[in-house]
């Protein structure tokens, strides 16, 4: 059994799902839409973007002992919106899987939870768990909003708030400031950890949600 992390773009799991990354059960990280044009310096170079994100999103996983696999699909930069077939790559069953909860609708990101969604329901024996996105969910001021439409989609969703300490969190910060092709909001990462750590009496922390559904 092992713990299956979504990734819509190479840095998403860095950013939102650290803890799940630090966990000693055997990891799979799956970035899905790895081919890109977006990078900080407004290259217009697919080649070379695609080649910096996925050397990044390698060395970041490695480092954190986390199995990657790379699908190269376009992401919606560079294209109109494809689905990836997860027969393809999911060859045993995963005990959790995390994926995104889509805060912020982006386009790529709804697909990955989508996409959660449906292995989760071929899947017995699993949990579903989805990560808020950031930085997005750092830059919404009513959260509550999101949620509620998180609700509607998926059902009731139950809060997962789980803690990160000072030395786990500078970490999330050094492995984060590695994607050095895309801008650098590690600050704002951050503060909205204290915020959510604050919330539920921890330093720092990450809110996770639960479906309805969830076994």
């Amino acid at each position: 059994m092992y713990t299956l992390l979504l990734s819509p773009h190479p840095d998403d799991v860095v950013y939102s799902a650290f803890f799940y990354l630090k966990h000693d059960q055997k990891r799979v990280c799956v970035t899905l839409f790895n081919v890109s044009s977006f990078n900080k310096w407004r290259l217009q170079s697919k080649f070379l973007t695609t080649t910096l994100r996925t050397l990044e999103d390698k060395l970041v996983l490695s480092l954190l002992r986390c199995k990657s696999v790379h699908l190269y699909l376009e992401d919606s930069s560079v294209r109109v919106c494809r689905k990836p077939n997860p027969s393809l790559w999911v060859k045993e069953s995963p005990s959790i899987i995390v994926a995104p909860a889509a805060i912020g609708s982006h386009i790529d990101h709804l697909v990955t939870r989508e996409l959660a969604i449906k292995l989760f329901e071929e899947i017995k024996n699993c949990e579903l768990v989805l990560y808020q996105d950031l930085p997005y969910a750092a830059k919404i001021s009513d959260l509550k909003k999101e949620e509620d439409a998180l609700s509607g989609v998926i059902g009731n969703i139950k809060e997962r708030v789980l803690p990160l300490t000072k030395e786990e969190i500078k970490k999330k910060v050094k492995m984060a400031k590695l994607y050095f092709s895309q801008t650098d909001y590690t600050a704002l990462i951050v503060e909205h950890a204290k915020r959510v750590g604050k919330e539920a009496g921890f330093e720092y922390a990450e809110k996770y949600y639960l479906t309805s559904f969830t076994r």
